[in-house]
C-alpha cells in the first residue's frame, strides 16, 4: 500500500471512534507495533506474533533478539563487522539447538557499487541477491547457489522519484511484468500501473490526498475499462494546527482498522 502505518489489533472494533479500552491481541499474526530510538533506529518491533528487539553501538545494530510473544527466546543473531562498519557476516543461535551451535545466516560482499549477499539455509548456501546503485536506477538480481541468475528487478528513478520498476525473468531477460508510477505536484505518487509482459494494463493503484498530504482514498482498478477492484478510504480528525489525531480506514464500505496518531499505533 501507498500509506504505511504502525499497527496494532484491538479485540472488539466500534465505528467511528477510538476505544483505548479494547484489548490488544499481541499474539495475532495480524499485529505489527515499530518503536524507534531518539537517532531514528528501530530497534523494537512486534509482527507475525513475535517480538524483536535490537541491540545497537555507534548507530550499527550488533544484535537481534527475537521472542514468541510473551514467552522463550526462540533466536539471537549477531552481526559481524570489518573495520569501518563494513558488515561481513550474520550469525545465529537458537532455541531449537539449545542456543549451543552458532549458524552462519548471511554473508556480504562488496564488489565497486554492488552489495552482494549470500543466504544460507541450514549452514548450505541457499541463494544470492546482487544489489547495484546507480545514478537513477538500482538493480537487484537473484542468483542460485551456484551463481546462476534467475531473475532481476530494475528500479528506475527521477530525482529520487520511483518512476519505473521492471521484472525481468533470466537468462531470457524477458520482462515479465513492470510497473509505472506518477506523482502531483506536491510529490505523492498518485498513480501505479502494473502491465504485463505483453505490455497490457492490468491492476492500477490509485491514490487520493488532502491538503494536508494525507493520503485519504486508494482504489485498485483493472485493465483499460478501469473496473474498481478494491476501493479503501482514510478518514482523518485534525487538530487546531493540522495534525491528525485519528484515523478511520474503511475498505469497500466496512471499517477495517483505525489509528491514534498520539501512540503512532494502528488498529488492524
Amino acid at each position: 500500500m501507498n500509506c504505511e502505518y504502525l499497527a496494532y489489533k484491538p479485540k472488539e472494533v466500534t465505528p467511528g471512534i477510538w476505544l483505548p479500552e479494547d484489548g490488544i491481541d499481541y499474539h495475532s499474526i495480524y499485529t505489527s507495533v515499530k518503536k524507534y530510538n531518539p537517532d531514528g533506529l528501530l530497534f523494537y518491533e512486534i509482527k507475525n506474533g513475535y517480538e524483536e528487539k535490537t541491540v545497537f553501538m555507534d548507530l550499527l545494530p550488533t544484535a537481534k533478539l527475537i521472542h514468541h510473544m510473551f514467552s522463550y527466546l526462540e533466536k539471537k543473531i549477531m552481526y559481524q563487522y570489518e573495520k569501518g562498519g563494513v558488515l561481513k557476516k550474520t550469525t545465529f543461535i537458537s532455541y531449537s539447538d539449545n542456543f549451543e551451535v552458532e549458524h552462519t545466516e548471511k554473508n556480504f560482499f562488496y564488489d565497486n557499487d554492488s552489495t552482494i549477499c549470500l543466504h544460507f539455509l541450514y549452514d548450505k548456501p541457499s541463494y544470492y541477491d546482487k544489489t547495484t546503485l546507480l545514478k537513477d536506477k538500482k538493480i537487484v538480481e537473484y542468483w542460485n547457489a551456484d551463481k546462476r541468475p534467475y531473475l532481476r528487478y530494475e528500479y528506475h528513478y527521477d530525482n529520487d522519484k520511483l518512476m519505473t520498476l521492471v521484472e525481468f525473468e533470466l537468462p531470457s531477460n524477458r520482462i515479465k511484468q513492470f510497473w509505472e508510477h506518477k506523482y502531483d505536484g506536491n510529490g505523492n505518487c498518485v498513480e501505479m500501473q502494473r502491465f504485463n509482459y505483453k505490455k497490457e494494463p492490468e491492476h492500477c493503484w490509485l491514490y487520493f490526498f488532502d491538503e494536508y498530504n494525507n493520503c485519504i482514498k486508494e482504489q485498485m482498478v483493472f485493465g483499460t475499462s478501469k473496473r474498481l477492484v478494491e476501493d479503501i478510504n482514510f478518514i482523518h480528525e485534525y487538530d487546531d494546527d493540522g495534525n491528525w489525531n485519528r484515523k478511520v480506514i474503511y475498505k469497500n464500505g466496512s471499517i477495517q482498522y483505525f489509528v491514534d496518531n498520539k501512540t503512532n499505533l494502528l488498529i488492524k
